[in-house]
């Protein structure tokens, strides 16, 4: 009876944070597409963009609220990896003056390359036998 209750909770565990991870990268992935092609002008000619700074702010705030989940819902490591992939998701000029910090423009590569980490947490976590490969990040 306590191996079931143990199991059950297992399993509720890892639907919730089914839910919250899968969530974060879809937010996240349509946040960066719209933070790389606004601030990497060589992916694409202002003129080209086909989005609003409104319809950006909306995609950032819904990214932000997945964020917050995987802070409350997720494993340790989720939360790493996802801090990680915030980090990449920052651009330069909306770093604070008081706070500035030398680093380039984000690049869907080096979203990409945290985007598998976070990933590779998500294959360790979520099934309830994970695969033998979950803790290699999944290459580009």
């Amino acid at each position: 009876m306590e191996r079931q209750a143990r199991e059950a909770r297992e399993q509720q565990i890892r639907s919730k944070r089914a839910s919250v991870y899968f969530t974060f990268t879809k937010t996240a992935d349509a946040y960066a597409q719209m933070i790389v092609n606004r601030y990497s002008p060589e992916i694409l000619p202002e003129e080209e963009k086909n989005f609003t700074y409104a319809e950006q702010e909306k995609a950032r705030q819904a990214y932000l609220a997945a964020y917050e989940a995987v802070y409350v819902y997720g494993s340790d490591e989720a939360w790493k990896a996802a801090g990680e992939m915030a980090s990449n998701l920052t651009p330069i000029s909306s770093i604070n003056a008081l706070h500035f910090e030398e680093r380039p423009n984000p690049t869907m590569s080096s979203y990409n390359a945290t985007l598998n980490k976070f990933r590779a947490v998500m294959c360790a976590e979520l099934p309830s036998v994970p695969r033998n490969s979950c803790g290699t990040p999944i290459s580009e």
